[in-house]
């Protein structure tokens, strides 16, 4: 599941339950990377290997393929 912003507030708490709920996680955050490692961090000790980090501008257009593809092969 790709969740934009995840990384604080909102973001965060659906990061959590989705990730609660059993699915993997791509996590996408544009400059909080302190707070998307530390959440990162804090899930992964409850299912390893299930979240991936992916830092982004999605105001440049030419990541967003990119983005959608990491999403679908996680």
């Amino acid at each position: 599941m790709l969740v934009i912003g995840a990384a604080r507030r909102v973001g965060a708490q659906i990061v959590t339950a989705l990730h609660d709920a059993g699915m993997n996680i791509v996590l996408h955050y544009r400059h909080s990377r302190a707070q998307a490692e530390a959440l990162t961090s804090q899930l992964e000790t409850r299912c390893g290997n299930s979240v991936i980090v992916v830092q982004a501008d999605l105001l440049k257009g030419e990541i967003l393929s990119s983005l959608l593809e990491t999403a679908a092969t996680a």
